[in-house]
């Protein structure tokens, strides 16, 4: 299968999320919290997958908000998945980024992350957020 990854527009793609989001029954973060750098991937001209890349003053950036379309079929969004988090992996080193951190408690990424070589570094971790 082919994919193609394309710069996420937030204002023409953010619809898309949302809805997929909705689907899932998960919340859709607002998009004044999404980083600039995203990424849609398609297939046949089709959005399959998207996910974002925050950028940090260290060698690191952090990959989130990974979320796909659920009805598309499931070894396709798989594959999909996997491209998107290799080519925003790939867009972090063209900008001299040394490594990827992610994380998650949904068991898919989880396998997603092993089986592209991530390393867990930490587990059981709760995620603090107070607005100032």
């Amino acid at each position: 299968m082919n994919f193609e990854a394309k710069s996420f527009d937030h204002e023409k793609h953010y619809p898309v999320i949302a809805n997929w989001f909705e689907a899932r029954g998960l919340p859709c973060p607002a998009i004044a919290n999404l980083p600039h750098i995203g990424c849609l991937v398609e297939s046949a001209g089709k959005p399959i997958a998207a996910g974002f890349m925050f950028q940090t003053e260290t060698p690191n950036v952090v990959i989130g908000n990974l979320i796909s379309d659920r009805s598309a079929d499931k070894q396709t969004r798989s594959n999909a998945v996997d491209f998107l988090i290799l080519n925003l992996g790939q867009a972090a080193k063209y900008m001299g980024k040394k490594a990827v951190l992610c994380s998650s408690n949904f068991e898919p990424a989880k396998v997603h992350f092993e089986k592209l070589g991530f390393e867990v570094v930490e587990e059981n971790v709760t995620i603090y957020r107070r607005e100032i």
